[in-house]
């Protein structure tokens, strides 16, 4: 939500910190609640997967042969990078 930082400094300001992180947290609570009971993929129970389909690394040592989809990869990486910074700095502007 683009409203999150701005209403957590208000809720800092007004009620103080530890209801900022009471608050994060039901709804981090309510949020994998909801992910358990709405979800369907995760009501559906396949086939089980082995070991080498779960492994991340696997996964990025087929990104890293194919030179296309590498220089993809890390244009996107690089691209958000900006921006990651921008939101991990936002809080700085709000006290001001």
């Amino acid at each position: 939500l683009v409203t999150s930082p701005a209403i957590g400094a208000y809720l800092s300001a007004s009620y103080g910190d530890n209801l900022v992180v009471l608050v994060a947290t039901l709804i981090a609570l309510a949020d994998i609640c909801f992910i358990l009971l709405a979800v369907p993929e995760l009501n559906t129970w396949g086939a089980p997967i082995s070991w080498e389909q779960a492994d991340p690394f696997a996964s990025l040592r087929k990104v890293g042969q194919d030179t296309t989809v590498l220089l993809i990869c890390i244009t996107v990486f690089l691209s958000y990078l900006p921006e990651a910074g921008q939101y991990s700095s936002f809080f700085l502007y709000l006290r001001q």
